[in-house]
């Protein structure tokens, strides 16, 4: 017997043998996501702020017999309050399906994929492209292998998105990047990445360029405004909420994610709305200008 199980695990590939953990089937599973991206003002104009967004599970249903987690993201890392319902997320043998917030479904995740096979993304909620897989190989994470699936990247000029998926973890980019993945620039720095993957005190996903799981870096200038400062409700359909509490005086401009100004207006009160609905469905950048600070934040228009 001893010699049919050596047997085994010669001939078998690692990733096809080893007993991983999925995560998305664990519904302590936490991702810990930092975002990078240019947020100057005048007394810093290069600089570059990162801030962390952690994605996880908070509860369940039952749908149809089948066992959905409900999902959730905050920018709070214990993961304890400020919860944004993402919608629902379950698993089966190699899929990870997702249902939204207004329940339309679709596969997040197909880890069955094999080479030359493609992936439909949307990019910013414009752009359609097929990303195809290049490359599979595994990993070693906390002494067990990983299957890895690489693809190539779609031509979007100066912008790289270098997608690869973990299986059982996901994208290294987090867990929800394929419903609405983008490029990153590579001249101005800006990325987005998966920087730690728990299921309950184990940690299992650590990105070796950063120190640690919670990475927010912010300027000092900022900080009293920013603890006072959010965009509400994200995702939405048609409207979002400025909200600011140190003063009601200042502007916004909504941009999207190639740079181009689609909205502009004044701040006439601590909660403004703004209207969004003519917007395209895709990814957005919020600036806010209060005195002299620069408040930045990305929305989603679907």
């Amino acid at each position: 017997m001893k010699h049919t199980l050596t047997l085994l695990y010669i001939i078998c590939p690692l990733f096809l043998c080893a007993q991983t953990v999925n995560h998305f089937e664990n519904s302590t599973s936490k991702w810990f996501v930092a975002d990078t991206y240019p947020n100057g003002n005048q007394q810093n104009p290069s600089f570059v702020q990162t801030t962390t967004t952690v994605y996880g599970f908070a509860g369940d249903t039952t749908i149809q017999g089948e066992l959905w987690f409900k999902t959730y993201s905050s920018s709070d890392t214990s993961f304890t309050t400020g919860l944004e319902f993402q919608g629902l997320l379950k698993a089966d043998d190699g899929y990870v399906v997702f249902q939204d917030p207004t329940n339309a479904i679709d596969t997040l995740y197909n880890f069955n994929l094999e080479l030359g096979d493609s992936v439909l993304y949307n990019f910013w909620g414009q752009n359609e492209e097929y990303i195809y897989v290049v490359d599979i190989d595994s990993i070693p994470i906390n002494g067990e292998m990983y299957k890895r699936l690489s693809f190539d990247e779609p031509i979007f000029g100066f912008f790289l998105m270098d997608e690869r998926w973990i299986e059982g973890i996901g994208s290294i980019h987090g867990p929800l990047f394929p419903l609405h993945p983008e490029a990153f620039s590579t001249e101005a720095p800006s990325s987005l990445d998966l920087v730690c993957s728990h299921v309950g005190q184990i940690l299992y996903w650590d990105n070796q360029f950063y120190n640690t799981c919670a990475v927010n870096i912010i300027l000092d200038v900022e900080n009293a405004e920013a603890s006072n400062f959010d965009i509400y409700p994200n995702p939405s359909t048609d409207q979002i909420f400025i909200r600011q509490q140190q003063t009601t005086s200042g502007q916004f401009f909504v941009r999207d994610i190639l740079g181009k100004e689609v909205l502009s207006g004044s701040l006439l009160s601590d909660n403004q709305s703004v209207d969004i609905s003519k917007l395209k469905d895709g990814v957005y950048v919020v600036t806010v200008l209060l005195d002299d600070t620069t408040l930045t934040k990305k929305i989603l228009k679907y």
